[in-house]
Order: C-alpha cells, then structure tokens, then sequence
C-alpha cells in the first residue's frame, strides 16, 4: 500500500520502453471529472428466486426441456426454488460507506453554505426506493431514500410534554442527546412513536405483513430526532420529487488523493442539503446536520400528525458545525496563511530567535553567556528535541533526538569521521556526544532500537530473517572448511576422474605400477572460522552465498519484475526494507518528535508577545539517511545468534539490497524510486478536505537559466494521511527538480453554496455551460436578466432552497444555440449541483529561483554498508544549512591519502624474513607495489596527556572548510615539555583485510623540514623515547632519516626479529596507542586563519603528521595505506583541566 504510486510510476515506466500503452485504469484525464444524474443498483432490496430451465438437444433434432417445476401447467410451481435476499440499510447506515462531509464536525464557515455528504459507494442515496413501485416507475429519475437537513439545536430539543404526547420511549429530561438523536430499538420506534412517516405502507408489498410484522418486533437499534413539522413540511410537498435534484454521482481521477492508487478513477455519490445555516447572524451559532430517511414521506399525510407538531424521523449520521456571520476563517484563508507560514520541518522561526536571545549563565569554562542558548538554538533549529534519558548506571538526565525527517541534508556519516560504523549489535555505537553541551545525541542509537523493536514485532519478517540467516551461515561455513581442507566438491571429482585416468595412462603408457607406500596424513582439526588464516574464506563464502539466495535465476530479484527469487524469504526482506524506505509502519511519534514542529503562529501575532503556537502548518523535509541506515540495521540485527562478532550476513545483505537500488529496472530504464525530500500538512483543511488532492510537478532545463515542465516524471511516490489533519507527502527528488506544488479540492469535495449574494452587491453567478464547443479558459458568466426570478431562489426566512422556480428558471434561461456553441440539455440533478458548486480553490507553492544553470542530478540511495564514494549537493540544500555543531568524538579524524615510497624510507636495511613459528606467507619486496593504493584501516588523534583528545575536526557540506574544536591544539611555550599521547585505533567500520599488518609508522613533521611544511617538534629529539600504553604484544622503533627533515616511529610485534613478520589477530591489533615523552614542540613558521567552533577564524599552525601502514597479501605483494592528521598548534602556554599552568 505505502508503495503503490511507486509501483504504479515504474510500471508505465517498464510499458513505454516494450512499447505497449501504459493501463492507467481510468480514462478520464488528470483533473477531470464525469456527472451521473443517478446511480440505481441492478436489484432492490428484497427476496428473490432463481428458476433454472435447461434446453437437451439430440441429435436425431428432438428437444427437451428439464426444469425446476413440478407440472407443464401454464403457470407452475418450482419444485426446489433457489432463493436468496438482497440486503440494504435502512434503520442504520454503516460508518464505512461515508467519505467525506462539509463542513465537518467542529468546523466555522459561513451561513450561505449548503451542507453535503458524499458517499464511498455510488450506490447509497439509491439502495432503497423511496415510493412505492407503482409510482416509483412514472418518474423520470430515481428519487433518493436519504436526504440531509440542517437544525438549529432548539428545533430538536423536546420537552417532556411534547415527549409524552409523541411517544418518547426511556425519555430523560435531564439529560437530552447533544445531537437531538434519540437512540431506541426499531420496533419501539414503529410501535410507540405515534408522529412518524407512514410505514404501514409496506404491508402492501409483496410479503409486506410479515416484513411489517418484522419490523415491529425487531430489536435493532436505530436513532430518531423529531424536528418541527413547520420545518419538514416545506421539504416534502406532496407528490414532489424536486428532491431528486439534490442528489447525483460524480466519477473523479483519483491520482493525487491520500492513498489512493495513481491512474485509478473512484465513483462517488453526493447528497446535498435543501436548508443553510441561519445568514443573518451577529455571534456564532451552532447548527446540526443529520442524514434522515425519507422513506415513505411520500405518502405521508401531515395533516394526520399536525397536532403533535413534531414528526419521528430515522437519523442516520449527523454532526455539527458552526456557523458564523459573514466573512469568517475559512478553507481560503487558511490555505493562505498555510502558504504564508511554510519553512523547514523546525519549531518556528520566531521560538528559535526568542530562545537565541535569552539570557544565559556564564561558567568557569565558559566566559560568554549568550554561549548556551545559541548552541540550544543552534540545535532545535537543526530539528533536534530534547528527551529524557536514562544512562547505564541508572541515573536520569536529558539527551537530544532526532526522527529521520529533518531540515536540513545530513552528513553521510553523522560522527563527522572515518570511523562511523556499518553496524551495531546494541545501538551504542551510534551515540554521539556534544561536549559544547555535555550532551547525548541519541539521533541513531534510537533509530537502531526503534528498527530492532518494529522487526521483532513482525513474526513474519523476523521468522524469515532467522531462516535466512541459518541457511546462509550453515552454506558458507560448510563451503569455507571444504575449501580450508582441500575438500573437492564431489561434481568435480566426477567430471575430472575420466581425464585423470586418461592422464595416467599417457604418461605411464600403461605401466602403471599402483604406489605401495603411503604417505602419513598431515592433517590436523581445523582452526575456527573466525582464525585469521579462514576468516577471509569464510567471508568469501558468505558473499557467494548471500548472493545465490538474493538473486532471481541469473539476474538481481527485483520486485518489479514478474521473476520470483530463489529463496522465498529474501521476497519477505526485501519487501520490508522497501516498505520501510517509505516509512510505511513508522509511528509518527518517531517521524516527528516535537508538536512544535507541526505548530504555526497565529494570524494576530506581533512580536514581542508570548508566544502561542497554532496547529496550523506546512513543513518541508529531507529524509536522512543516516537515520534510515541505523533503523534498517537494527532491524537486521535480529536473529544474529550464529555470527555475534563482525556480522558478515547483515553486511551482506545491505550489500545485495544496494545493487537492486543502483541498477534500473529491466527493460525501463529507471531506477526504484525512493524518499528523498517531502512535506508535511497539519490543518483543518484535511479534516475539511479529506481528500485534498496533491499536485507535484517537476522541471527540466531547456536552456541557461531557463526551465520547463517535465512530464516524463511523477516526483510523488508516497501520500498518505497520518491522522484526521495531518497529510504526508513523500518525493523522489530534491527541491532543485520541483517546478511547482498545488494543493486543490478534489472534485468530489467541493463547496455548495445557496443561491444568494456572496458578498453584498454581488449576485449569485450563474456559469455558463456547454455540451459542444466549450471555450478555453474560464467559462463566462449568465448576466441576471437571463433569469428575471433569481430572487424567489432562496427563502431566507426558512433557509430553503426554492428548488421548481430555480429548475424553471434554469431550464428556460440556460437553452442557447450558436454556430460553434451550444447548450442544450434538461436541468438533472449533474447540472443542478454544478449549478450550486461554490468556486474551486487552490494553493500553488513555487520553488526559490536557483542560481545554478541546471538542477544537480539526485544521487543514488545507498544503505551504509561500507563508505560509498562522495555524492554532489545541490546549492539550494547548501544555503538551507545552519551553522552546524560538531558531534565530537574519543578520535581526530585521519583522512586517506597515497604518498610516493620516496617519502617513506623502511627503518630496516633488508627485507624482512619469516618467523619459523608463524604462518608461512611468501613476501615480495616493498618495490612491487600496485597501482592502486588501499585504503587506511587505522584512525589517530594527538592530544597532551594532561587533557583528554578533543572532538575531530567536522567538514560542513558547504562551505567545505574545516571545524575545529576549541580545545585542539598544542601550546608552543609550556612551562614543562608535555608528553604527546599518540591514540591508534582500527576503525571498526573497515572492511576485513586478507593481509597481514606488517608494521605502523607515524611520521612527525620537524623543525629541519624543508619547503613550506609545518613542524611539530624541535629538533634533535632528546626525550626519553616512545613506549607503547596499553598493548605490550607491540613495540616502538624511532629513527631519524638522513637529513634530519621528521622524527619517525615505527610499531611492529614483539616477538619479530629484524626482517620477520609474526601474523597478528585482529584483536591484539585493534589498539595501537602510543606515548612520545618530552615533547619539544616547535614555534609557529606560518600561521594560517583555520575555523574554531565558537571561535570564528583564528590564527593557528598546523603540522601534517602521517600514519602509514604496510601490508603483506598472500599474493607476495605488499601494500601501504597513507593517513593524515592536523594537529593545530597555539602560541603561547595552557593549563590543565583544574586550571593550572603546566
């Protein structure tokens, strides 16, 4: 459901590129709309018989019939009659059957509005006939059984007097129903209520005394109001059908209504009411709409129940509404201020400055007090809320969160660094924390506990994923020993035993003498699949077999294509995490975590007031994606059971799941569409409109600056509503792309109006109509004197419609012949509402003027699996960025990057040689490097050991310049020389390596460096050396090349003589930190203005240190991996976290 109009946009996609027309179902164009006088089902209700009569030819030409009867009389009996009953409403109306009505509950319009309902099914008004049968075929239209009245309250309202002459049953005084509906079972309403519609009438039927005896014992509830018969009477002339003209059917196209399948057309029926609200009012007043049946009215005679001055009618549905003087808040006016009001999915403007500015307190560390509400503000205008939160050990505190509909575009990886992982078994390693604040960011470790709790709350995707995940480990771990062991797959040994004996006899030419002596077995218990030397095996095997699994014969299963996958459970994953994409099944409160994000100003505001929020808003958003990874991880990491440590299978799997999202859908050549960008509505108008129709419409450049619109697209994949006032809008694009959005009324929703004056010294405008050669454009307006009875249209004394001199008057009047136009029908129950139809509003929001020449292509959506490579940002997503807060981190960020061998001479002077007690693994020289260099899979960060790291460096998207911490740097002029912490790390989203880590060597810039390179330290070095901190299994070596340009330290294992290489574990290598004693550092050659977070542009050194690794591959070549850190440097001393000089 949630991916219809999707599923709908890449079928006519897949039809035009094989060349068939696309089925949109409907064959009426987008915003058109056909007209039904009415709509009469094939049978009404009632008992009826099938009679089966069966025609035996043979072939001598003899014919005989066999049928149900029990004689050949000329009017038989059936033997066995097959019967069956057609059932319609008629004392209760099922809820289901409505889709709209105007105005709704608790709305304010204006009196000249003409209530309506309008009904899912097209068959309702018409499901029972109102007259009998005999009259009921003399009329040239089916009159409808139901008809929709207005009351004031008081009209409704009945004394206990009027109640004991009426027939009241359980009446209580005291408390009177708000709506004026009196709740009683059938059989009390036709036994004791003795004002009432003439329902002894069905005894004349057919069958009629044992339906009537029925209905006087039934004990089916049902609700009755008793209006004035001075109100009733006028609506029920006798042997009127005017009636009829209130009621008809429209057939609409639906695309761009709430959930509604693109392309498909929907069949409504309309009744509209014959009385408005009271027009002469000073004050608001409260008026009642009930659906009543008009059954039998018809031949009800008033003159018999005239003395009780109240009649008992059926009510069906009723609400209430306000009515209000002229000019009132309406669907126009707050549509306007809907367009007036809209910004980005954020608390509004006004509340973010009004925080920005309030007073703070100023703090040991802190000397500016404006500090924290800025860096508040800051965030909530970044769409962060604030939350409670509980900590490990059990103390309560605050934490900021954020759904995955946010203002601005997110970073790719939101910790700002290469160190943000692909997974997590807890959802810890997503937190963040904001050290500017001292507080949590708990964005995505939620987003990981949400997707984990939603997938375990689905039996069905959950039991999927656990068999899904057992028969891919239990493959891959069988594969990866077979392969380990040397074990031949038993199809290959049958293939290859005929060569091989063929082999044999060629070489030996068959004196072949059979080998007596064995050698002894060297085999030993494998090594566990998490051993270093089977690892990659196993990883291997996972990859192929996640694979075969996902895959549709030879190609990607697509769920767009008719091809089914292999393995049934991957339809059931793959369908979730599509669905989930479009945020199908997300509760809102997660989407949206602050009520003032959907809250709007008053239209009385001025500022300086307090400030009072409305629920009136139109909010646009990004989706990030980051927020989405997290989620679908933590629903992935269900069942991981067999494969706690690195999961290799969820890797995988978003790994498969990004192939199907890069790759068009054969043969279209278009790719799956999924949310990128979207808005939000949260007015009375969706209660108003419920079917509020959304038109998205995208542009293409057709010159420098220039823009037209692109048919070939449909940006709007998802819209849905989420609550009666609150419509979702999901695209595939970015702002960049829309050329315009429109909000209108559906034609099924519209206004009615009373045919009086909408403003005053206006009169009611009549359109023109045509049935050939309509103009384009609007069509004109009949001047008055076409119709001299305009006036006797309306009664404003009863609030009624006039409806024999205005069909009179329309009749005569609209008839004209002209050569090219020409209107020439009968005023029916179609033109009369459109007659009545008040005018068609809508909102048309543009996008900002762009000064780009062309829209930037949207990028492919990939899951985080591993770092996919940098996408464009479009400008305009650039300019709506604020100045954004760092998510700091225990580690600086160290960037990639290749530097020629020159650069990087070996501390040893021969190449190194193998341990006899490690695994053999054949070592080519260092020379023998490929082309292509890998990646780092260590991150470092430099810090003084009397202060802890500071936060890593953050690159904004735009302006892309780096932001420093505060606290990074070291001083030039201690009081005593610091030791430099040098903090190593692998980065846990790395990707595992088929290699062994040879050595690490960090790379310190000097004071003797030539050209224009910062140093770090003077030179000569002479503090006590560096010593490893916390793993012993390494050592360091220093040296100093010749020429004296960096100090260099390598770290390599213990047990490793000169030229050995011992084959580590991946967890005696995870931490590599070390610490370099005494450090002189060096003053400041050329300072250059870097940005500090809270600091604005400062003057600061900054020294490149490098980190190189060298690895050794199976293959006999060796690999390096470059990393680069800034370490910036202060001029002058520091002090330590208590404040004193060090």
């Amino acid at each position: 459901m949630a991916r219809s109009l999707a599923d709908h946009i890449v079928k006519r996609a897949i039809a035009t590129a094989i060349g068939e027309p696309p089925a949109d179902g409907s064959d009426l164009p987008l915003g058109h709309q056909k007209l039904f006088t009415f709509c009469r089902p094939s049978l009404d209700p009632g008992v009826y018989g099938i009679e089966a009569i069966q025609e035996i030819h043979a072939p001598n030409g003899e014919t005989l019939s066999v049928f149900n009867y029990d004689s050949t009389a000329s009017s038989p009996q059936p033997v066995s009659l097959q019967t069956f009953t057609v059932i319609a409403p008629q004392f209760q109306l099922d809820p289901k059957d409505i889709n709209s009505y105007y105005p709704p509950d608790g709305h304010v319009d204006e009196g000249r509005i003409l209530p309506h309902i309008v009904f899912n099914d097209p068959h309702v008004p018409w499901q029972r006939p109102a007259f009998s049968a005999n009259y009921a075929r003399r009329l040239p239209y089916q009159v409808p059984w139901l008809a929709l009245i207005t009351f004031d309250p008081e009209e409704l309202a009945v004394t206990a007097e009027e109640a004991l002459g009426l027939g009241i049953p359980d009446f209580d005084l005291k408390q009177p129903p708000s709506s004026g509906a009196y709740p009683m079972s059938v059989g009390q309403f036709l036994t004791k209520v003795k004002s009432r519609a003439n329902y002894e009438v069905i005894q004349r039927q057919q069958n009629g005394k044992s339906i009537w005896k029925n209905l006087k014992s039934s004990p089916d509830p049902t609700s009755v109001i008793f209006p004035p018969i001075s109100v009733i009477e006028p609506l029920f002339p006798k042997d009127s059908v005017l009636g009829v003209l209130l009621s008809h059917v429209r057939e609409a196209n639906v695309t761009g209504l709430p959930d509604a399948t693109h392309g498909k057309s929907g069949l409504y029926s309309i009744i509209i009411s014959q009385r408005s609200g009271p027009m002469d009012l000073t004050a608001p007043k409260s008026q009642v709409v009930h659906l009543v049946s008009v059954e039998h009215m018809a031949s009800t005679n008033f003159d018999d129940i005239r003395s009780y001055g109240r009649i008992g009618m059926v009510s069906l549905f009723s609400w209430r509404y306000l009515c209000v003087p002229p000019n009132p808040t309406s669907v126009i006016s707050i549509m306007k201020r809907l367009g007036d009001q809209k910004q980005m999915l954020r608390p509004p403007q006004q509340l973010i400055s009004s925080i920005r500015s309030q007073p703070g307190n100023q703090t040991d560390t802190d000397t500016d007090p404006q500090n924290g509400p800025r860096l508040l503000a800051e965030r909530l205008s970044l769409g962060y809320s604030i939350s409670r939160w509980r900590v490990a050990t059990g103390e309560e505190t605050i934490s900021f969160i954020r759904g995955p509909l946010v203002p601005t575009l997110t970073p790719r990886e939101p910790s700002n660094g290469a160190d943000w992982p692909d997974s997590s078994n807890s959802g810890k390693d997503y937190q963040i924390l904001d050290r500017d604040l001292g507080v949590m960011d708990n964005t995505y470790s939620s987003a990981f506990q949400i997707g984990k709790l939603m997938a375990v709350s689905d039996p069905v995707f959950a039991s999927a994923l656990f068999r899904f995940r057992s028969l891919v480990q239990n493959r891959a771990a069988s594969s990866a020993r077979m392969t380990v062991n040397g074990v031949v797959p038993a199809s290959t040994v049958i293939n290859d035993a005929f060569k091989a004996v063929a082999e044999i006899r060629r070489t030996t030419k068959g004196n072949c003498v059979p080998a007596r002596i064995v050698l002894p077995s060297s085999s030993a218990v494998a090594p566990p699949l998490r051993d270093p030397s089977i690892l990659p095996t196993f990883q291997r095997a996972i990859k192929s077999a996640v694979a075969l699994q996902t895959s549709a014969g030879e190609a990607i299963y697509s769920d767009y294509n008719l091809g089914k996958s292999n393995n049934s459970d991957w339809e059931i994953i793959h369908k979730w995490i599509s669905d989930k994409l479009f945020l199908a099944g997300i509760p809102a409160h997660y989407l949206i975590t602050d009520p003032s994000h959907l809250s709007g100003l008053p239209v009385d505001y001025d500022e300086g007031q307090p400030i009072a929020l409305t629920s009136e808003a139109l909010r646009f958003f990004y989706i990030d994606d980051a927020w989405m990874d997290c989620f679908i991880d933590g629903a992935l990491s269900v069942a991981n059971h067999l494969d706690p440590g690195d999961d290799f299978v969820r890797r995988e799997i978003k790994e498969v799941y990004n192939v199907y999202l890069r790759n068009t859908i054969d043969p279209a050549p278009v790719k799956p569409p999924i949310p990128r960008y979207g808005f939000i509505i949260r007015s009375l108008v969706i209660k108003a409109i419920p079917d509020l129709r959304v038109t998205v419409r995208c542009r293409k450049a057709t010159g420098p600056g220039v823009y037209d619109i692109d048919d070939s697209r449909a940006p709007l994949i998802r819209l849905t509503k989420i609550d009666d006032f609150t419509l979702l809008a999901l695209l595939d694009c970015f702002p960049e792309h829309i050329h315009d959005i429109t909000l209108s009324q559906p034609p099924h929703q519209q206004r009615f109006t009373a045919p009086t004056s909408p403003t005053e010294g206006l009169a009611f405008p009549v359109k023109q109509l045509f049935t050939s050669g309509a103009p384009d454009g609007p069509w004109p307006i009949w001047p008055d004197s076409r119709f001299p009875n305009k006036a006797q249209w309306f009664t404003p004394a009863t609030r009624m419609l006039n409806l024999l001199p205005m069909a009179q008057d329309l009749n005569s009047g609209m008839r004209f012949s002209e050569p090219t136009r020409a209107f020439a029908a009968n005023i029916d129950p179609a033109i009369f509402s459109v007659i009545l139809n008040d005018d068609n509003f809508q909102l048309t929001i543009l996008p900002p003027l762009l000064s780009a020449p062309e829209p930037y292509p949207p990028p492919d959506r990939q899951l985080w699996a591993n770092p996919p490579p940098a996408t464009p940002i479009s400008p305009a997503a650039a300019a709506q960025r604020q100045s954004h807060i760092a998510s700091p981190d225990d580690l600086n960020s160290v960037t990639p990057s290749v530097h020629p061998l020159s650069m990087l001479q070996p501390i040893l002077s021969h190449p190194p040689s193998l341990n006899p007690s490690a695994t053999p693994i054949t070592i080519a020289s260092s020379a023998a490097l490929p082309t292509a260099a890998i990646s780092s899979e260590y991150i470092m960060s430099i810090h003084p050991d009397y202060r802890g790291p500071a936060p890593r460096p953050f690159t904004p998207v735009f302006p892309p310049q780096k932001i420093y911490s505060a606290r990074d740097y070291l001083p030039t002029t201690p009081i005593h020389r610091p030791d430099l912490i040098f903090s190593i790390h692998k980065n846990p989203s790395a990707p595992a390596r088929d290699a062994l880590l040879v050595s690490l060597e960090v790379i310190i810039p000097t004071n003797t460096t030539a050209g224009s390179d910062e140093p770090l330290l003077q030179t000569p070095y002479v503090g006590a050396g560096a010593r490893m901190i916390h793993n012993h299994r390494l050592i360091t070596l220093m040296s100093a090349p010749a020429g004296g340009q960096d100090l260099r330290v390598k770290i390599a294992p213990r047990s490793a003589a000169l030229g050995q290489m011992v084959g580590l574990s991946n967890l005696a290598l995870e931490d590599a930190s070390f610490k370099l004693a005494a450090c002189a550092v060096a003053p400041t050659r050329t300072p250059r203005a870097v940005q500090v977070h809270g600091l604005g542009h400062v003057m600061r050194g900054v020294c490149k240190v490098l980190l190189v690794e060298r690895w050794a591959f199976a293959s006999g070549a060796e690999e390096e991996a470059v990393g680069e850190v800034d370490v910036l440097k202060r001029e002058g001393g520091d002090v330590d976290g208590l404040g004193n000089e060090v």
